[in-house]
């Protein structure tokens, strides 16, 4: 009498993928900024650009980061009159980008940078090594701004608009160990705004940026 042949051992279960930070940092770098970006970005006056129609870094790595959306679709640009609200110095107090990558979302927090408007428009966005988090696929990696950002920024209503005119800087990402580093790519998308004597608020779709006034 014969017996069937017992089924082969099952395999081991199959490792969950890590996150491919060389995407996440080329969608941080294609909207930081998210703008960081938006890695920002600003989508933040942020420095992180993003991939998606969302600001990214600041306005937004971000976004992408931020003085301007994060997105890398351009806004309407930096060419009006500015809210004498703004015009100051301020320092953020709390920062969240949200997009879409191919595996899946990702998020940067914590980007707590500072800014100055001035009456003729300019926007200064400085990252003096600003610590982040990038999170991807639920695993929370470091990231470090460190640069300047120059916009000349306009609003209409209760809408910011930039236009950029320089930046200079680098996102780093340590996931593993080995420094990603990536240059500081900010958005221009819109934002909405309010301001007031001693808080500033920027929103947009997947983008939330606050400032306390320092002077």
């Amino acid at each position: 009498m014969s017996f069937p042949a017992p089924p082969a051992p099952a395999g081991p279960p199959p490792r969950r993928q890590a996150p491919t930070w060389a995407v996440v940092l080329i969608t941080v770098g294609a909207i930081v900024l998210l703008g960081v970006v938006f890695v920002g970005g600003v989508l933040t006056g942020a420095v992180i650009t993003r991939d998606d129609a969302g600001p990214a870094a600041g306005g937004p790595v971000v976004p992408p980061a931020t003085g301007g959306g994060g997105s890398s679709e351009g806004g309407s640009g930096g060419t009006g009159s500015l809210d004498e609200c703004l015009v100051g110095s301020w320092e953020g107090t709390e920062h969240t980008e949200d997009w879409k990558t191919d595996q899946g979302a990702a998020q940067l927090s914590g980007l707590l940078r500072s800014m100055t408007f001035t009456a003729d428009g300019t926007q200064t966005i400085t990252y003096d090594g600003d610590q982040a988090t990038i999170t991807a696929q639920g695993t929370p990696v470091p990231a470090v701004f460190d640069g300047q950002v120059v916009y000349r920024t306009s609003t209409s209503g209760d809408t910011m608009s930039f236009q950029l005119v320089s930046a200079e800087g680098t996102v780093t990402v340590d996931p593993d160990g080995t420094d990603k580093v990536e240059d500081l790519e900010p958005g221009t998308a819109d934002v909405g705004y309010s301001c007031d004597d001693t808080t500033l608020r920027q929103e947009a779709e997947g983008y939330l940026s606050v400032y306390r006034r320092t002077s």
